[in-house]
């Protein structure tokens, strides 16, 4: 069971003002606002569990279990609000690939995940070290040691009150990626009523001064950005209405890892797989499109000829995937896979049926295609940037009717599918692989 302590401020007429969050059995110094003369604690359950609390402290100014220093292997930390684990096998994957892909060049760094659900623990992934902590951890972190270049991803208010604070001392690379930093309009397809879409604009608002902030900072601060594609930075440019010098921030994609995803020529019959591994978790995954296109291809002469697995969990995945269950060659499967599990799956299947909302760069379909399956998608956000008509089936936004079009004629030109996904494979070691992201961002980070 996860608790999370909270302290809600109020003014003179008991009127809400704002709330601050810590996990429990931690020391947290909070900013008080000027105008709270009272506040509230309160506790935040998620899950389901036992808790025994022995008492609550207020004002103590130091925590007695603090670590005395952090030794660290390298000048460089890598700060992130998720890192995966056993349980959580999905959070924040791309930024446990780029720790191995570091490591197996030599580059050992360490790394910390920092959110109010983070542990005060150190633990391990897949031979990569990870400490948890909150913004005091952190803050010992840069104080004591010898960390000079911070990589954040996903930054966040916390982070940030730390790392100014060490603007003198530290390098900061922030990587975006989307979700931490878009205005509420970029993601107006989530918000199902208008309660939903009141709530999203005002968190937007508060995002959006949050990072106008950060970009203030620019030219002050030792600090440089990183885009996962071209689309992307343009779109962020246009929505805070802003101009990065270009020596203050570079295009770099996150890498596919082309040996775990490795291609093997397709066969003919490959084609007659249809796969989709997907989060369930929000309907920017568009697993509707999906399957509305499923539902659409039941209608022609060939559909009992092919085969389709949606593997995949989250809030939105029996809802979703209900019309399908009908359907006997239609495979559901309720769970996560491991990379090498989801390569595995990728060698008996010849089409990634993936359509999406609003990608900025689409890694999943990326290791699809670099196993030479021939992604069905549409051309929204970034997938032009990375996906065209040589190497997938793309179409306009919502057509589901176009998808299963394309679905069609792969199907039916057998030589047309060998071609596409020959291409797709070639596509990603020419753009994605090793070589023009890793090598890159070890480049930008060993930059004096």
């Amino acid at each position: 069971m996860n608790t999370i302590g909270t302290c809600i401020f109020y003014d003179n007429n008991k009127k809400k003002i704002s709330p601050v969050f810590t996990n429990v059995n931690r020391f947290y110094k909070a900013e008080v606002p000027k105008n709270a003369v009272f506040f509230k604690l309160c506790l935040r359950f998620r899950g389901s569990g036992e808790l025994n609390l022995s008492d609550i402290v207020i004002g103590a100014s130091k925590n007695p279990n603090e670590k005395a220093c952090f030794i660290s292997r390298s000048n460089v930390l890598i700060l992130s609000n998720h890192y995966p684990s056993s349980e959580e096998l999905y959070r924040n994957m791309f930024v446990h690939k780029r720790m191995t892909a570091y490591k197996e060049d030599g580059y050992i760094f360490d790394v910390m995940r920092m959110n109010v659900y983070a542990k005060n623990e150190y633990r391990e992934f897949e031979g990569i070290n990870v400490v948890e902590g909150q913004a005091n951890d952190l803050a010992n972190i840069l104080e004591t040691g010898i960390i000079d270049t911070v990589c954040v991803h996903f930054l966040d208010k916390q982070m940030w009150e730390v790392l100014k604070g060490f603007k003198d001392k530290i390098r900061i690379i922030v990587w975006l990626h989307g979700a931490e930093i878009q205005p509420w309009w970029r993601r107006k397809f989530n918000y199902k009523t208008e309660d939903e879409l009141k709530r999203a604009k005002k968190d937007s608002n508060l995002r959006m001064e949050f990072w106008n902030e950060v970009f203030s900072k620019c030219r002050e601060m030792n600090i440089h950005f990183v885009f996962v594609s071209r689309y992307f930075y343009e779109m962020i440019a246009k929505d805070y209405n802003i101009s990065i010098d270009d020596e203050k921030y570079s295009i770099i994609h996150n890498c596919i890892d082309t040996n775990l995803f490795k291609y093997y020529e397709k066969e003919e019959e490959a084609r007659k797989n249809i796969i989709s591994i997907r989060p369930y978790s929000s309907n920017i995954y568009a697993n509707d499109i999906s399957v509305k296109t499923v539902l659409e291809l039941s209608k022609r002469d060939f559909f009992e000829k092919i085969n389709f697995t949606f593997i995949g969990d989250g809030d939105l995945f029996d809802q979703t995937l209900k019309p399908l269950k009908k359907f006997s060659n239609v495979n559901v499967r309720k769970e996560f896979l491991r990379q090498d599990e989801i390569s595995e799956v990728y060698r008996n299947n010849g089409i990634v049926l993936i359509p999406t909302r609003g990608d900025t760069q689409g890694v999943s379909r990326d290791e699809a295609m670099s196993c030479g399956l021939v992604p069905v998608t549409n051309a929204v956000a970034a997938i032009p940037e990375f996906v065209d008509d040589k190497c997938g089936i793309l179409t306009d936004n919502e057509d589901y009717f176009a998808m299963a079009d394309g679905i069609e004629r792969l199907y039916r030109k057998p030589e047309y599918f060998l071609k596409l996904s020959k291409n797709a494979a070639k596509r990603v070691r020419n753009q994605t692989s090793k070589e023009f992201t890793i090598d890159k961002e070890i480049e930008l980070i060993n930059k004096l």
